[in-house]
């Protein structure tokens, strides 16, 4: 059944069209919430698009009684200058549930910091030494949460099954998990889902969280996305003897909070019986990497058609949409599409949502049936809608001060036969500090593996911030990109000079946007 253009209005009337989330700029992510639906719309050249099946599991399985796992995992913020106050980290985790505890060696990349702590379901405690016979130094004056066999609480939701980056081609199916976040900080507002991945042995693959709560598993909950590079049950552990020497051990003293920060991020003497580097963990990691000849900031110099799963912190978004994307040097120009199932009149219809950028100019696009593809829409957004910005720059890496945090070179994993280099770039926005988290491979043209923005503001529009690349070319085998991918919409109309605009900081990728406030922006930066 088709969509009537009053019915139309009022649902862009009733969903804004854009949130206030800085606009995933160089993963082009897109919050646009507008519907149509056409028996000729779309025929862009769209191939290889991604599918997800249905769960193979969807009832949680638990975890092995004891288990170790090395993982690699991202901040959510950066404190500090910027690249330091943003360094990737490396856990090494032992788990015995018999005794209630665990313990989490973390190691920072490009530094010989470690801080190793044995978790119980009462008490926290800073250990040092070797890791084979570490001595109990301090009660860590925190306690954090154990994890439990089962970390999806009742309201966990199964969406499906399929592979993920940074393997997806290649990697093992794994189940999509999202469960509601009881955060209600700003930008989240109780809205936010946490995301678990587990492979058909129920082991998990990696974790998403918008921010860390009392409900999450300790330290993999304080960061903001975390691959798990093995995760192996073992028969035995020493969890329980060590917890016989800390409780033993009397007068230990109190760290402060001012002191956990410090201890988190001071340079230490490499410890006697632990890694000397974090290669020893993940076999070709490396912080040092990142100053070699062929690591440059990521761009784009060419025609690119890619596509992708996008997925929402916002757990009311219903799955991981699949996304496409064209982009043009040469205006530049960029057109994201999501591919959505949505009811519009009581009919479960595939429905289209755009964003095109031209330039410095932009919008949200619909269409409606009475303009058949591929002439002109005749109907943009006429809802409330925040503006986005104008196309990124082809060089929006170094622009946007993009900075290699460590470099995967043949990582079984996480980047088997290739080169890998982990970006992150800075965005001031209305939390403070928040992070781009971007996987390029080490290549030309550079290819991207998986992206991610962290806290990002989901209250208004779909919430998407994390992609994982399924399809690039560069240039597309299916020849140029049309042009009338990129036609300018005949009868948009700009909001209102109040309306929300994006962070100053995206322009540091992106053009500024003549559509944003009747063109008071200005270009700032580069």
């Amino acid at each position: 059944m088709i969509q009537t253009r009053q019915t139309l209005k009022r649902d862009l009337a009733e969903k804004p069209f854009l949130g206030k989330t800085p606009w995933i700029a160089l993963a082009i992510l897109m919050l646009a919430s507008a519907t149509s639906a056409s028996a000729q719309f779309p025929n862009y050249p769209e191939p290889d698009l991604p599918t997800m099946p249905a769960c193979a599991q969807r009832t949680p399985v638990p975890l092995p009684e004891k288990w170790e796992a090395v993982t690699l995992m991202s901040p959510y913020l950066y404190h500090g200058t910027f690249p330091l106050g943003a360094s990737l980290r490396v856990g090494h985790l032992v788990y015995d549930s018999t005794v209630e505890a665990m313990r989490a060696a973390v190691y920072q990349v490009g530094s010989t910091n470690v801080v190793d702590l044995l978790i119980t379901h009462d008490q926290t405690w800073l250990l040092d030494g070797p890791w084979d016979d570490p001595t109990c130094v301090a009660d860590w004056g925190q306690n954090l949460v154990v994890p439990g066999r089962v970390w999806q609480d009742g309201s966990a939701v199964c969406v499906g099954t399929q592979r993920t980056a940074p393997t997806i081609h290649t990697g093992p199916l794994v189940n999509w998990w999202k469960q509601p976040s009881p955060i209600q900080d700003r930008g989240a507002e109780g809205q936010a889902g946490d995301w678990f991945w587990f492979d058909q042995n129920g082991y998990p693959t990696r974790t998403f969280f918008w921010a860390d709560h009392a409900g999450l598993p300790a330290i993999i909950s304080e960061y903001a996305f975390t691959n798990f590079y093995s995760f192996e049950p073992v028969a035995q552990t020493d969890l329980g003897s060590l917890i016989a020497r800390c409780q033993a051990t009397r007068g230990l003293p109190i760290v402060t909070p001012e002191d956990r920060i410090m201890l988190r991020e001071r340079e230490q003497k490499p410890r006697r019986g632990h890694p000397r580097s974090v290669s020893d963990l993940i076999p070709g990691l490396s912080y040092q990497a990142c100053g070699g000849p062929d690591i440059e900031p990521p761009h784009w110099p060419q025609q690119v058609y890619m596509t992708s799963f996008s997925t929402a912190a916002k757990f009311a978004t219903p799955k991981p949409l699949v996304t496409s994307v064209y982009y043009d040097p040469a205006g530049p120009n960029l057109r994201t599409r999501l591919h959505k199932i949505e009811e519009v009149n009581s009919v479960q219809t595939p429905v289209f949502s755009d964003a095109l950028l031209l330039n410095q100019s932009s919008w949200g696009v619909d269409y409606v049936a009475s303009s058949p593809f591929p002439q002109v829409p005749d109907g943009c957004g006429e809802g409330p809608h925040t503006s986005i910005p104008g196309a990124p720059h082809p060089d929006w890496g170094q622009r946007g001060g993009c900075t290699c945090m460590g470099v995967l070179d043949g990582t079984p994993g996480l980047s088997p036969n290739r080169k890998t280099q982990i970006v992150s770039c800075p965005l001031a926005d209305y939390s403070g500090d928040t992070l781009f988290w971007m996987w390029y491979t080490v290549a030309e043209p550079p290819e991207p593996i998986v992206f991610l923005q962290t806290r990002a503001d989901i209250t208004i529009g779909t919430g998407l911030c994390l992609a994982d690349y399924f399809h690039w070319e560069e240039p597309p085998s299916f020849g140029p990109i049309p042009s009338y991918i990129y036609t300018e919409p005949a009868t948009c109309s700009f909001p209102p000079a109040s309306a929300p605009t994006p962070p100053q900081a995206c322009l540091y990728c992106h053009n500024p946007s003549t559509n944003t406030g009747h063109g008071t922006s200005k270009r700032i930066g580069h």
